[in-house]
């Protein structure tokens, strides 16, 4: 594990993309279930594609987010999802859907709530600067005020069970 100033604590992926694949489904469901046992929140972020290992993250899951835009190939992706997980035995209460805004023209959020069987727990507002800089320089998100940071911190805060006083503009 690696300690991150902001103070949580981050196991990344194998260095080398071929070492990925000996990670296997029983490896994760250790992995996942040492972490637990040291830490009160445990947040996988999975890549794109399902393997062995991924499935078993999302067996060991209390909760798994799927995040969508509002595009019609991501809605279809987001729905083959959902079908797999059930496949699974990932249980569809477990599955919470996020949705990040697209661009003008996109399908509409009552859409893709009536298209995946889900009513969001979140809308994350597109800020692609943030984001950007965030990814290629390294730096938080929180590091300069977004609208993109104050959603996810909002939406951490509910999965949390905390509440939170939103500040009138």
């Amino acid at each position: 594990l690696t300690r991150h100033p902001a103070g949580v604590f981050v196991l990344t992926s194998p260095a080398e993309i071929e070492e990925a694949d000996v990670v296997g489904h029983d490896d994760v469901v250790l992995a996942v279930k040492l972490l637990r046992s040291q830490f009160r929140y445990t947040v996988i972020d999975t890549a794109r594609t399902f393997t062995g290992a991924s499935l078993a993250a999302f067996e060991q899951a209390d909760r798994v987010l799927l995040v969508t835009d509002l595009s019609v190939p991501s809605i279809r992706a987001a729905k083959r999802t959902i079908d797999l997980l059930s496949r699974a035995n990932v249980s569809p209460p477990r599955v919470e859907l996020v949705v990040t805004e697209a661009r003008p023209g996109g399908v509409s959020v009552e859409a893709v709530a009536h298209a995946l069987g889900k009513q969001p727990i979140a809308l994350l507002p597109r800020d692609e600067a943030a984001a950007t800089t965030a990814m290629n320089e390294g730096v938080l998100l929180t590091d300069g005020p977004n609208e993109l940071a104050t959603a996810i911190g909002l939406l951490a805060a509910r999965i949390a069970g905390i509440e939170v006083q939103q500040k009138r503009r």
